[in-house]
């Protein structure tokens, strides 16, 4: 497996922490929505939780496919970036709370352009999903 994806892997995997933090209320804990102080019930009813909930999920199963081989965690993986960067665009339009300067929106397209390019065109990348497990 290249490093780059072994690093990612265990990304995705430590994102099932968000599960954690989505379904336990932590008393005291600070909620911040771009840079909006929320509660944990505005954090739940501005998408907060339900994203984290989604996050908690899909990421650690596409680092599962990565481990396995399977073409289709790097589709789960870019799937989720790519929606969560046309939500974040589109929310921004109509949901004051999400509305991001340009350079956010522009630097979390880039991170997206790189992401896909990495597990799509990358040579090794490539490789390491064509190899059959066995």
């Amino acid at each position: 497996m290249p490093v780059i994806l072994k690093v990612l892997t265990g990304i995705c995997f430590a994102m099932a922490l968000c599960l954690v933090v989505a379904a336990i209320p932590v008393p005291h804990m600070h909620y911040e929505i771009n840079g909006h102080d929320v509660s944990y019930a505005d954090f739940w009813k501005l998408g907060g939780g339900p994203l984290f909930v989604v996050a908690g999920i899909v990421l650690p199963l596409s680092g599962f496919g990565f481990v396995n081989r399977k073409h289709w965690g790097r589709y789960l993986c870019t799937g989720f970036f790519v929606i969560g960067s046309l939500f974040q665009f589109f929310a921004g339009l109509f949901i004051p709370v999400y509305k991001t300067d340009a350079s956010v929106q522009l630097s979390y397209a880039v991170f997206v352009a790189v992401l896909v390019w990495y597990l799509f065109c990358k040579q090794s990348v490539k490789e390491y999903f064509s190899e059959q497990v066995g």
